[in-house]
Protein backbone atom coordinates (compact mmCIF):
# COMPACT_ATOMS: atom_id res chain seq x y z
CA UNK A 1 0.00 0.00 0.00
CA UNK A 2 1.33 2.67 -0.80
CA UNK A 3 0.64 7.02 0.94
CA UNK A 4 0.80 9.37 -2.00
CA UNK A 5 0.59 9.91 -5.76
CA UNK A 6 3.70 9.64 -5.83
CA UNK A 7 4.58 6.79 -4.00
CA UNK A 8 2.08 5.08 -6.75
CA UNK A 9 4.04 6.52 -9.50
CA UNK A 10 7.45 4.88 -8.47
CA UNK A 11 6.44 2.14 -7.14
CA UNK A 12 5.07 1.95 -10.79
CA UNK A 13 7.90 2.16 -12.20
CA UNK A 14 9.98 -0.06 -9.90
CA UNK A 15 7.99 -3.14 -11.15
CA UNK A 16 8.32 -4.55 -14.57
CA UNK A 17 4.47 -6.01 -14.47
CA UNK A 18 2.98 -2.13 -13.86
CA UNK A 19 1.76 -0.72 -16.81
CA UNK A 20 -0.90 1.64 -14.75
CA UNK A 21 -1.79 2.65 -11.55
CA UNK A 22 -5.10 4.15 -9.74
CA UNK A 23 -4.52 6.23 -6.94
CA UNK A 24 -7.57 6.36 -4.42
CA UNK A 25 -6.83 10.03 -2.62
CA UNK A 26 -9.32 9.67 0.11
CA UNK A 27 -8.27 6.14 1.50
CA UNK A 28 -4.76 6.74 0.36
CA UNK A 29 -4.28 3.51 -1.57
CA UNK A 30 -2.52 2.31 -4.89
CA UNK A 31 -3.57 -0.36 -7.08
CA UNK A 32 -0.86 -1.38 -9.53
CA UNK A 33 -2.55 -2.23 -13.19
CA UNK A 34 -0.98 -4.84 -15.56
CA UNK A 35 -3.30 -4.60 -18.01
CA UNK A 36 -4.55 -1.00 -18.82
CA UNK A 37 -7.54 -1.57 -21.85
CA UNK A 38 -9.43 1.76 -21.08
CA UNK A 39 -10.67 4.64 -18.44
CA UNK A 40 -13.34 5.57 -15.89
CA UNK A 41 -13.61 8.37 -14.13
CA UNK A 42 -13.93 8.17 -10.48
CA UNK A 43 -14.04 10.59 -7.75
CA UNK A 44 -11.13 11.16 -5.73
CA UNK A 45 -9.27 8.52 -7.93
CA UNK A 46 -6.30 9.62 -9.89
CA UNK A 47 -4.85 7.16 -12.61
CA UNK A 48 -1.48 6.85 -14.27
CA UNK A 49 -0.04 5.14 -17.63
CA UNK A 50 3.50 3.86 -17.45
CA UNK A 51 5.24 5.49 -20.41
CA UNK A 52 6.94 2.65 -22.67
CA UNK A 53 9.92 3.00 -25.41
CA UNK A 54 9.35 1.04 -28.83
Amino acid sequence: MRSSYADCILACAADQRCLGFNFDGPNKMCAMLDNVTSSSPFRGVTSGVKATRS
